[in-house]
């Protein structure tokens, strides 16, 4: 009898985006291998007829499953019904020997709950983007720790990917393994030679969603710093679904620097379109902040297109040490557009391309692939089921405020009796609010919430910090040096001329236990900073602060605004680096970009 695996995925067909392709892939190689193979799908994919049918179930739920909009635990049971209702296995016949998460959101929780229910072994697949917003999504974060709590194997198909996934749960008794997708590269790959280049040069990049993570925006702006260069323009296409926001600012960005000839959006394609499509480019790229596995980069390689792509992913993994021509390590416009003419016209790309696809022939072949998931799912058929350990990591919940005022609601300005009543609410549950100094520095972190105020007005330490200290709670202040003791005459929207805080009674705090942290030497947005003024900002707002209170370890972006170039230049400096974006983020991911929740938020997380 045939051993049955059982894979639970939110996609599936070969014409779909990344997902979808390598769980019809995996699905195939399995059948191929001799299992039977059950696949439950949450999502309305098209199935096409390039599917491999032969041992292969394929059962589509009608329960559509959203990312948010309505109540997470209605969503939640209607996904459990749905499927519980589809799959076969309810009825207590041809029970699957292994389960396979693909992608483990609410797939990967009903996966562990199926696998606990019926004693199987749970093989969990995150993906990049589960992992990335599990950062700022508790709900997703709790998701994917149930699922890997449960796994008895954890596969993830860059080595980046399986570090996360390791930071979210480890189990040391788990099977942890990096088992890229295949390239199937044509026989006449790369034959070509470097052609004289014509006026136009075609660059192109694709992704099922061309959302911020993919970079498109710097590479707008690489685009404008390219076609200053008379003699070569480049255009630039874009192939997959954008949103009418994300479309707007990118608009926005085409229009102001009038590339408007030079843009082309594709829209979605399918794999056969965009393969078409890609043919005509003189170059691929990938301009993502964080890859698992590029699949456009990927079908780039198996048609022998030349490939430039920033330091993520795999293959990035694979050839950065031999191959830093293709690798854009530092991914602004600036760093872009010069290494991109550069390895375009300086070097012969073509070559170079094709030398590093032929070092990842071997470990991306499909011959190669498929020996690696035999040699997994043979291990976990013949192991008994492991207990998995009980490890838990903290996910960090940091309350972003400004002013407490005797009246005012703004959502970061808050009127006394509302800061009263969440304090109370946080003690009534066992939970504390601290600095993050605090928080780092304890080694029991599981009741501490970081509560944190921007700009240092006087309001604080006359309001906040009697009903802080009330509770025996304590808090973090982030000051611009410039403006201690100062009016708040910087910001034009400032009606009442609000008062900075004294260096005198900062220390005030300081003896109270709370944290001085730095907001810089002015309340200006660093995005209309040169990096020499950055960091001199950042260095002079440590100085004087430091001087005054010992180590400074903390920072809160002004504005909230920043980048990863910006990113980095403030990492030099401090360890805990905070935004205005909303969520939490797990303390083994980023401290460099922590989210912070509004009052609003830190209410509805306590009255759930």
């Amino acid at each position: 009898m045939k051993r049955k695996i059982l894979i639970i995925t939110s996609e599936f067909g070969k014409q779909g985006g990344g997902l979808s392709k390598s769980a019809t892939q995996l699905s195939n190689h399995l059948c191929d291998l001799g299992f039977a193979v059950e696949v439950v799908i949450s999502s309305q994919s098209q199935i096409n007829d390039d599917v491999n049918q032969a041992n292969l179930n394929v059962i589509q739920d009608t329960i559509k499953v959203s990312s948010g909009g309505y109540n997470l635990n209605l969503q939640r049971d209607l996904f459990f019904r749905g499927h519980f209702n589809n799959v076969s296995i309810q009825q207590q016949k041809d029970l699957p020997d292994l389960i396979i998460a693909f992608g483990c959101g609410l797939n990967g929780l009903f996966a562990s709950e199926l696998s606990k229910l019926l004693n199987v072994k749970l093989l969990a697949m995150p993906r990049g983007s589960e992992l990335n917003l599990a950062t700022s999504n508790p709900d997703l974060f709790h998701f994917n720790q149930k699922c890997f709590e449960q796994a008895t194997a954890l596969i993830c198909v860059s080595n980046e990917l399986l570090q996360r996934a390791k930071s979210i749960f480890y189990n040391p008794q788990v099977n942890y393994k990096v088992i890229p997708n295949i390239i199937n590269i044509e026989e006449n790959y790369f034959e070509q030679t470097n052609k004289e280049r014509s006026s136009e040069i075609i660059i192109g990049t694709g992704a099922k969603y061309l959302n911020e993570k993919k970079g498109i925006a710097n590479l707008l702006h690489a685009l404008v710093l390219l076609n200053q260069n008379e003699n070569h323009k480049f255009s630039l296409h874009l192939a997959g679904f954008v949103d009418d926001d994300l479309l707007s600012k990118y608009n926005e960005i085409i229009q102001t620097f009038k590339l408007k000839s030079y843009v082309k959006f594709l829209g979605v394609l399918n794999r056969n379109q965009f393969l078409e499509e890609m043919r005509n480019w003189d170059l691929a790229l990938q301009g993502s902040f964080s890859e698992g596995f590029s699949n456009s980069i990927g079908d780039a390689i198996s048609i022998g297109k030349p490939f430039m792509i920033t330091d993520t992913g795999f293959v990035a993994e694979q050839i950065r040490a031999d191959f830093p021509e293709l690798i854009f390590f530092n991914p602004t416009p600036e760093s872009i557009a010069e290494k991109l003419s550069q390895s375009f016209f300086k070097k012969d790309i073509v070559k170079l391309s094709a030398e590093a696809a032929n070092s990842l022939k071997q470990i991306v072949s499909s011959e190669a692939i498929i020996l690696q998931w035999k040699t997994v799912i043979g291990e976990l058929l013949s192991l008994q089921k492991n207990t998995t350990l009980q490890l838990k990591n903290e996910h960090i919940i940091t309350l972003m405020l400004h002013e407490i005022s005797e009246t005012n609601f703004t959502g970061v300005d808050l009127p006394i009796v509302k800061f009263e009543a969440l304090c109370k609410i946080v003690n009534d549950n066992g939970f504390k609010f601290c600095s993050s100094e605090q928080y780092f520095s304890s080694l029991e972190k599981s009741r501490l919430l970081i509560c944190s105020f921007d700009d240092g007005y006087k309001s604080v330490l006359k309001f906040g910090l009697p009903i802080l200290s009330r509770f025996n709670f304590t808090a973090t202040v982030f000051v611009c040096t410039n403006h201690i003791g100062q009016s708040n005459a910087w910001n034009p929207k400032d009606k009442t001329n609000r008062q900075h805080m004294t260096m005198e009674e900062l220390h005030l705090l300081k003896k109270q236990g709370w944290e001085i942290g730095s907001h810089g030497t002015n309340h200006i947005s660093f995005n209309r900073l040169s990096e020499e003024e950055i960091l001199n900002n950042l260095t002079e707002s440590k100085s004087v602060l430091s001087s005054n209170f010992g180590n400074i370890n903390s920072f809160a972006y002004p504005y909230g605004d920043t980048s990863p170039f910006i990113e980095q230049i403030v990492k030099s400096q401090f360890e805990n680096v905070f935004t205005t974006d909303s969520g939490g983020t797990h303390i083994l991911l980023d401290r460099h970009r922590i989210r912070r929740y509004s009052f609003t938020e830190i209410q509805t997380l306590f009255s759930r």
